[in-house]
């Protein structure tokens, strides 16, 4: 692969529409990461409207924790976007300090990511938010149709999180994570799972064989759901000093 003004030096992964490569930029001497549009997506407009939405979104923002974005260009149909390189940082290590399948060679990791499992961020760290577990959770599906489709939506459950807030991506109940999940999420977890169904047979379609409750037993049901979700919210207490990542309290 060749792209003008950079030298392609190194491989580094493939994701779900794009490759990422290490290279060097020319004309000022810098290691930079670039990722290119993969060429079975870059034929499809949408495709290319989201690659460079992400890269227009992720350019206008300004952290040390944020890899920075150079540049984004098309060169003979490939479209790709210049970031600065990071070499080994993820959110996973900098909340743990532990590295996902650390010490083990490419291949073994990549064969670690499809069976393997590691511990959920809140039991190594106990400052990590259940939410913030949840969105890694989540951003280390194993299947990547699970996992954030493109940057902004991550970045608005990034948003979330800080407010406190649902995330907008959970993994479906039939999912599979990298992290394993922490006995103090399970119960939050189940009461999600069995949430639907509850739903279901208080609105009278419940499941076949089980005896839907009466009109005024529904109404009587989402009447008393209503009020302490309101008291939930009124008594909510706000902390605006939280950290992003580790807020304590319900979240």
């Amino acid at each position: 692969m060749e792209i003008p003004g950079f030298e392609m030096l190194e491989k580094l992964g493939t994701g779900g529409m794009a490759n990422v490569w290490e290279a060097r930029q020319m004309s000022l001497d810098r290691i930079v990461a670039i990722k290119t549009l993969s060429k079975q997506f870059s034929a499809d407009a949408a495709d290319i409207r989201n690659f460079v939405a992400e890269a227009q979104s992720a350019a206008k923002l300004k952290h040390p924790g944020i890899v920075q974005v150079y540049d984004a260009n098309v060169v003979q149909g490939l479209h790709y976007i210049v970031m600065e390189y990071v070499d080994g940082a993820t959110v996973y290590f900098a909340l743990t300090g532990v590295e996902v399948f650390g010490g083990y060679s490419c291949g073994d990791v990549l064969q670690m990511q499809l069976t393997e499992k590691v511990s959920d961020p809140m039991d190594i760290n106990p400052k990590v938010s259940k939410m913030t577990s949840t969105l890694i959770e989540a951003m280390l599906a194993k299947d990547r149709r699970h996992r954030h489709r493109d940057w902004p939506s991550l970045l608005e459950d990034l948003a979330r999180v800080r407010k406190c807030r649902a995330l907008r991506r959970r993994l479906p109940f039939d999912a599979v994570s990298t992290i394993r999940r922490s006995r103090k999420r399970e119960a939050a977890g189940s009461f999600r799972k069995t949430l639907p169904a509850d739903w279901a047979r208080i609105a009278g379609r419940g499941p076949a064989g089980i005896a839907s409750a009466s009109t005024p037993a529904r109404a009587a049901l989402l009447t008393v759901l209503i009020l302490l979700a309101i008291a939930f919210i009124l008594i909510k207490p706000a902390n605006p000093s939280r950290s992003f990542w580790t807020a304590s309290g319900r979240c």
